[in-house]
């Protein structure tokens, strides 16, 4: 992240807060996109996202609440608000849907949550305050980012204890594991050869390549072929040849990208643009953005369902809105500010994919 919204960011993230009850979801405001169709109330500044294999739930961590939703993704609702001490960001799930992995930067913990019972399995302490992570196929091992220490932590999840750190030379972002499980993808702040590519069966770094400047978020296309690389501060997402991992293709797509995630048909890609306030619709096949998705908040994680019919942004920054006022004393007038609003904050916002799946 880029040092003009390093500061702001963390007194957004120390702020408290409390999660916010379930109730119906609200319509879009008039300024909207026509894409976007509904809004989920969930807790405080969400960030991460991630949906169950059968498209069942949606998790989304509350950064501010210290809590995680789970929403039913057919009534839109949020049927339980977990606990999550320390600051949740980012979510994954493992291959057998029982458990919810969630990183929590201040209390320097990965928390297993369960998915049938609602409740905090255990808490993983770990060596440096967490961001992203990525578990294996055989949910044996979960990796864990830190933009605050230049170390990949390996997590053994079977004995619930950190199996080693592994040096990445830079403060680390994003993360994510191939389909087959053989390498794991970890962008670095690094200002050269800020993307590596991890061997889970040597258990060491066995290549370095460029992406853009401050990668943060990477996803695997769905045949596996490509990965995509969401860079913060070049604007752009770099297009990664995932059989001899290098970088094949830069494509802008808008200020400040943050997230990405891939449709199910591998046709499109959905990057959160964080200073754009809009999601950007970027197609495969012409290497180029097809449509910007306009909100009227500043989106973070992204998500789709597996059938591709929906997707789901988390709301991370409110917007603002002042109402002037013109107020006449004598012969002097006065331009005053009036009541300040705060527009549709603490929501998971629906997008309707269908012509973009």
């Amino acid at each position: 992240m880029s040092k003009r919204v390093l500061n702001v960011w963390w007194v957004l993230l120390l702020l408290g807060g409390c999660a916010a009850p379930a109730v119906p979801p609200l319509e879009c405001q008039p300024e909207c996109d026509p894409l976007v169709r509904q809004r989920v109330r969930v807790g405080y500044n969400p960030i991460g996202l991630a949906v169950t294999a059968d498209g069942r739930w949606l998790y989304a961590a509350n950064s501010g609440s210290n809590s995680v939703s789970k929403i039913d993704t057919q009534t839109l609702t949020v049927v339980s608000t977990i606990q999550v001490n320390g600051n949740p960001v980012w979510v994954a799930l493992g291959a057998s849907q029982k458990t919810v992995y969630v990183t929590a930067r201040q209390g320097r913990s990965l928390n297993l949550v369960s998915q049938d019972g609602n409740y905090l399995i255990a808490a993983i302490d770990l060596p440096y305050p967490p961001e992203k992570v990525a578990v294996d196929p055989e949910e044996k091992l979960a990796y864990v980012t830190s933009g605050f220490a230049p170390y990949l932590t390996v997590v053994d999840l079977v004995n619930q204890r950190v199996r080693q750190t592994i040096s990445t030379s830079s403060e680390c972002l994003g993360v994510a594991v191939s389909p087959d499980g053989r390498f794991v993808y970890v962008s670095t702040r690094s200002p050269r050869y800020n993307l590596l590519v991890f061997s889970t069966s040597e258990q060491t770094v066995v290549s370095r390549t460029n992406a853009g400047s401050v990668p943060d978020a990477i996803a695997f296309g769905s045949a596996g072929e490509y990965a995509y690389v969401a860079n913060h501060d070049s604007d752009d997402v770099t297009v990664i040849h995932v059989p001899t991992q290098h970088p094949v293709l830069t494509i802008p797509v808008g200020q400040a990208p943050m997230d990405l995630a891939v449709a199910p048909s591998g046709r499109y890609v959905y990057v959160t643009c964080q200073f754009d306030n809009t999601v950007a619709i970027l197609d495969t096949d012409q290497h180029t953005v097809v449509y910007r998705i306009k909100l009227d908040v500043t989106p973070w994680g992204v998500v789709f369902l597996p059938d591709g019919s929906r997707a789901y942004v988390a709301n991370y920054l409110d917007k603002w809105t002042n109402q002037n006022r013109l107020e006449i004393s004598g012969p002097q007038l006065t331009l005053g500010t009036g009541a300040s609003s705060r527009v549709n904050n603490n929501t998971v916002i629906v997008l309707d994919t269908q012509k973009y799946r």
